[in-house]
């Protein structure tokens, strides 16, 4: 990679300069980009993202001292290392919100359940992780509101809405995987 770097620098002097810090701190560039993304592979693509922008403004830094130089350099690497985590979290968010719009709605978890033996499902229910099975209890055995669940749990409405919809969901597979779906 040095080789393509280099090949992107027109004076000679240029060059040199950049040879020389590249070889002494690629690898605590590298280290620097890798304590933020935690995988190396990562890490060696933000290392080469970084490079080669530092490169293409290797213009800027002339008469710049090595110091100075080290300091830019490894501002880049954080900022594509953060922007690599943020790019990543953007994409997982995106895809539980898919996922979210598999989940079973009400109408569709009241009809896979009919003609269920309530005591099973009951059971089920009290089974699941608390965060669901709590909502689950309190709405649909104990007839609150989505309002005064919230209350009670000190959560927003959002929240129980939301959990509600997770919890038939994971009881819906539970059911299933039990074959009583």
């Amino acid at each position: 990679m040095l080789s393509i770097y280099l090949s992107m620098l027109e004076q000679e002097a240029e060059k040199l300069k950049f040879e020389r810090i590249y070889r002494k701190y690629y690898r605590g560039v590298y280290l620097r980009i890798y304590k933020i993304v935690k995988n190396k592979e990562d890490a060696e693509d933000v290392a080469q993202e970084t490079w080669l922008k530092a490169v293409k403004h290797f213009d800027e830094l002339a008469g710049k001292g090595e110091i100075t130089v080290i300091a830019y350099i490894m501002r880049i690497a954080r900022n594509e290392a953060i922007s690599l985590i943020r790019k990543v979290q953007k994409e997982l968010q995106n895809q539980e919100d898919l996922n979210d719009r598999e989940l079973v709605s009400e109408e569709d978890f009241f009809a896979m359940l009919e003609d269920r033996s309530e005591e099973h499902i009951v059971r089920c229910i009290r089974a699941l992780d608390p965060t669901y099975s709590d909502v689950l209890v309190y709405y649909y055995l104990y007839h609150y509101t989505v309002d005064e669940i919230a209350r009670l749990l000190h959560i927003s409405s959002d929240a129980v809405r939301k959990r509600m919809t997770r919890g038939r969901t994971k009881l819906a597979v539970m059911l299933q995987k039990e074959g009583i779906l």
